[in-house]
């Protein structure tokens, strides 16, 4: 089928109503439209023996081949870039460079030369070997990057065979795109204007697409089983990004459901819309300053228009090492720490050094261990291989001389470890310095507080870090003895228990009387039925995913700082989670009912 589809589609025939398709939720939203299914048309392939004469011309071949794919995908990046901006350029680059990889073009080469096959079908038994390198990784954000990889080879293969390529640039009407994977070059090649919404067979929350829907808003659902063989073109779809549900055909009940639905929705975000650039502070004066975490630079835009005021967390080693074969040097370090600090100026971004284990870096390190959680990671890694952790500290030094940057040190047990980290920036302003290097002198060094031993010695930590930021995720299973993965006892991973709220009343307290400021980073800071509480335990600072702010920011603007504290101290008061739990809905609906 032509990619191109200028008029709306015919109702499908025979249709199964109402049949709900399960996947990952990974851009939030509700849309109903229909569905546009993109079905890729690869190149058939053959295995064609050559004369021994004829390997020098097919080895050209591919090297003609390579070039036209470095033109279009260096012309795909400009598209890109051209309608949504600088920051969604970098997989293009990535891309291109795959082209001159070794394990890619040379593997290639090899094959064709020794085997003496066509161009077409050595480009295909490479991939098949990388396919197998791919499953056994275990890491999700390296093998959501083998799509990329695979987008470059079938792309190559196209140009190798000279087949011309279909485009979606001349939608005409919004549709949902359907497709077993919406590879990173056809997002530059899509007309967004009429995108309503994506769902994929493939993917995850770090694929390059579901980065890129987060970024424009578009709802999206990913990893749904099956997709392809159970929607047909045209079919009339309710796409919910948040649950991570697909409807084809919905009954009109579902219909009018989700369309109340999607009014509601659109009348929560219109109603906060005006919060984008009012501060969160409570009726009676409290601040609390609302940030976003983020894994990749391009989601700063996103934050900003949400009505974040600064990140509060760019989990670094997301976008700068997972899926890459060598540690990123400075200078790329450098250039994403200064351009995420200049796009969100004045506010603060806030760093957490590398937070990998010896397993991930293995190809680095040459370690392995049977518990990476609890084993070599974080600042146990970064302190112990100084190479590393040096060049991560030169790079943010350095763009703490354009931008509000800020560091945090991740899984810090105790205050000597904390010392040694500090110890090491010493070292690496000295190293700045000697190389003549422009730098920031006052980087902010901070905390992720995560690791039970921290929080009991909050205290001591408070007198020698910049800030601290709590991370609930891991101290709260750290502190309650509970894999939050495990099915058998995930049931015990509770926020609310009394021994995590007492932990919480005493770091901030901590933190206050050694002056300085304490935020909270983990999933605890984005649930609604805990803002009060937060408030009343005076957190300084909350961050969390980008779409978060302005539900949380509406709250804290309709309470009071002095009822708050009063709803903090009567938790503490309380015995179990059921009994905190019901106290806390029960405080969120008077707060509702009065607003």
């Amino acid at each position: 089928m032509s990619a191109n589809a200028k008029t709306p589609p015919p109702e499908p025939d025979g249709a199964v109503r109402s049949l709900p398709l399960e996947g990952i939720g990974v851009a939030p939203g509700i849309v109903i439209a229909r569905a546009l299914v993109y079905q890729h048309q690869d190149v058939p392939l053959f295995r064609v023996p050559l004369k021994r004469q004829e390997v020098t011309l097919e080895v050209a071949r591919l090297q003609q081949g390579r070039e036209r794919t470095k033109s279009q995908l260096t012309a795909i990046k400009e598209r890109t870039v051209e309608a949504l901006g600088e920051d969604h350029g970098y997989i293009f680059d990535a891309q291109i460079l795959m082209l001159d990889d070794p394990l890619l073009i040379d593997r290639v080469v090899e094959i064709i030369r020794e085997q003496r096959v066509n161009a077409e079908w050595a480009v295909k038994v490479t991939l098949e070997e990388l396919a197998l390198v791919f499953d056994r990784v275990q890491d999700e954000y390296f093998r959501s990057r083998r799509g990329d990889i695979f987008d470059v080879g079938r792309r190559l293969v196209r140009n190798i065979a000279g087949t011309a390529e279909h485009t979606l640039d001349e939608l005409e009407r919004d549709y949902i795109l359907l497709a077993e994977n919406i590879r990173p070059s056809d997002t530059g090649q899509l007309n967004w204007e009429h995108v309503a919404g994506l769902g994929m067979e493939v993917g995850g929350r770090t694929y390059h697409t579901a980065i890129l829907a987060r970024s424009l808003g578009i709802p999206c659902v990913v990893g749904v089983s099956g997709l392809m063989d159970k929607v047909k073109h045209g079919a009339t779809l309710i796409l919910d990004g948040k649950a991570g549900l697909i409807i084809v055909n919905p009954d009109a009940e579902t219909l009018t459901e989700y369309r109340a639905k999607k009014r509601k929705e659109a009348e929560q975000g219109k109603s906060l819309s005006h919060l984008k650039d009012l501060p969160s502070v409570t009726k009676d004066g409290f601040r609390v300053v609302l940030q976003a975490n983020v894994e990749f630079p391009e989601e700063c835009g996103s934050a900003l228009e949400h009505g974040s005021e600064g990140i509060g967390l760019f989990r670094s080693e997301w976008f700068l090492t997972r899926g890459k074969r060598s540690f990123p040097s400075e200078e790329e370090q450098f250039l994403v720490y200064r351009n995420m600090a200049a796009q969100m100026k004045p506010w603060s971004v806030v760093v957490r050094a590398f937070d990998l284990s010896a397993e991930q870096l293995g190809h680095e390190v040459g370690e392995s261990e049977s518990n990476p959680a609890l084993g070599l990671r974080a600042i146990r890694l970064l302190l112990k291989h100084p190479a590393l952790f040096k060049e991560q500290l030169r790079a943010l030094l350095r763009a703490r001389a354009h931008g509000n940057v800020k560091v945090m040190f991740p899984m810090v047990s105790g205050v000597g470890e904390f010392r040694d980290a500090l110890a090491m920036v010493e070292e690496a302003k000295h190293d700045l310095r000697r190389d003549g290097l422009e730098f920031g002198d006052d980087l902010p060094c901070g905390i992720t507080l995560e690791v039970p031993s921290a929080a009991a010695t909050a205290d001591l930590l408070a007198k020698e870090a910049a800030f601290f930021s709590i991370g609930t995720n891991d101290l709260i299973q750290y502190l309650l003895g509970v894999d939050r993965g495990n099915d058998q006892v995930s049931y015990l991973y509770e926020p609310l228990h009394p021994a995590i709220l007492r932990t919480l009343r005493f770091v901030v307290e901590s933190a206050h009387d050694a002056g300085i400021k304490v935020g909270m980073c983990g999933e605890m800071a984005a649930d609604p039925l805990l803002v009060a509480l937060l408030v009343g335990f005076e957190f300084d600072e909350l961050s969390m995913n980008v779409s978060s702010v302005p539900t949380i920011k509406n709250i804290i603007r309709n309470v009071k700082a002095s009822e708050a504290r009063a709803i903090a101290k009567e938790s503490l008061r309380l015995a179990t989670v059921k009994e905190v739990s019901a106290f806390l809905g029960e405080e969120l609906r008077k707060l509702v009912e009065e607003s």
